[in-house]
Formats: C-alpha cells, structure tokens, sequence
C-alpha cells in the first residue's frame, strides 16, 4: 500500500510526469492592458493569456493562435504575443486559441474599442511692433506664433506661407516678418498661413494678414 502513495504524492507535486490535468476545469483568459498613453489610434496594447487547469508541461508544448476580427495575426505560435498594436479607429475583436499537446482547445475573445486621432487645435497669436508715431521702429518685426496644442499626441512640423509661398523655415513653431519693406519706406503686407501637422499625420491651419494689406 505505501507504493501507491509514493506514486500519487509524486503526481501531485508533479502533474506533467503522470499524465495531463483532466480537461473539465481547463480554462484560458485573455486580457489587454493599454501600453500607450491614450486610446485613440494607433493604440498600443500589452496582451496576456492566463491558463488555468494545465499542466506545467502543457502551457510549454501548448500553441497559440491570435485572431484580430477574424484574421490570424498568429496562428500555431510556442509562445503568446505580448505586444499588439491597432491603428484603424473602431470596435475591434481579439479571439485567441489555445490548442494543448493533448488536443484540448481552449478558447477566449474580447473587444477593444480604438477611438480616431484628434487633429491639433492652433489659435495664432500675433505681436505687434509701434507703427504709430513720428518715429516708429522700423527694424522691428512681426511675430506669429500657431499655439497649437494636439489633445493626444504632439506637433512635429509647421509650414509656413508668405504671399502663397512657402517659406524656407517649414519646421519653426514661429516666425517672425519684418514689418516694414526692405528700404523702409512703407509697411509691410503680408497674408500669411500656416499649417500644423501633428505625428499622426493629421493638421490644422491658420492665417492672419498683416493691417498694411487692409483695403488693398
């Protein structure tokens, strides 16, 4: 009777030397936690499957098949993907496989919703120089600046345009124009536009027209 014993407290400390776990309880949970700072596209997520009901020997040999609305993203894999990243904006469906050495076939899905990214909100702000006066500075300058902000992500470029034409300084947040013409005998008129692109790609624009070019 004490070899028995032995055999079963053997399995029971080593369940993948006897045999596999019977397959009643065997269950796999997939989760998603988000990776990336928003939920808006491209969102990046961290995957994990929790097995339950397996034998150490049968997580190892077991293989993994990961379907993103119906299409494999991985199919027969060792080892679960631990990174996914969804750039289409939408309600999205992850199932996942899991088929054991022993045929059992585990299965999970769930839903993840990515949101479309928002493009930059620009409000130009522009300074100034005294034009008024009997001795107005005319070497001064005017300032633009796009103040653009991106809700859920960041500007990387900014053009700009003089007149209809881009100017040299395409990558400046700002810019500043001479407010009067080179021989300084009149104001400068300017109709100016900018254009914002933030690192999705998306972009706002703005224009402003400097008040020597009112009435013309």
């Amino acid at each position: 009777m004490k070899m028995p014993m032995k055999v079963t407290l053997a399995c029971m400390l080593a369940a993948a030397a006897c045999g596999s776990v019977q397959a009643d309880d065997a269950t796999v949970a997939l989760t998603t936690n988000l990776i990336s700072k928003m939920e808006t596209a491209p969102a990046v997520y961290r995957l994990q499957a929790a097995t339950a009901g397996l034998s150490l020997e049968e997580r190892k040999r077991s293989l993994y098949t990961l379907k993103l609305n119906g299409q494999p993203i991985m199919a027969n894999a060792s080892s679960m993907l631990r990174r996914l990243t969804v750039s289409a904006p939408g309600t999205h469906l992850l199932e996942l496989e899991v088929r054991t050495p022993t045929g059992r076939v585990l299965s999970d899905s769930t839903q993840i919703t990515v949101e479309p990214n928002k493009a930059p909100v620009c409000n130009i702000k522009v300074t100034l120089p005294d034009m008024g006066g009997p001795r107005p500075n005319k070497l001064a300058g005017v300032s633009l600046n796009p103040d653009c902000r991106d809700p859920d992500g960041r500007i990387v470029r900014t053009n700009w345009y003089l007149n209809g034409s881009q100017t040299p300084m395409r990558q400046s947040s700002s810019l500043v124009i001479p407010a009067w013409t080179a021989d300084r005998k009149a104001p400068n008129c300017f109709d100016v536009r900018f254009v914002a692109f933030d690192d999705q790609g998306n972009k706002a624009e703005g224009s402003y027209s400097f008040p020597a070019c009112a009435g013309r």
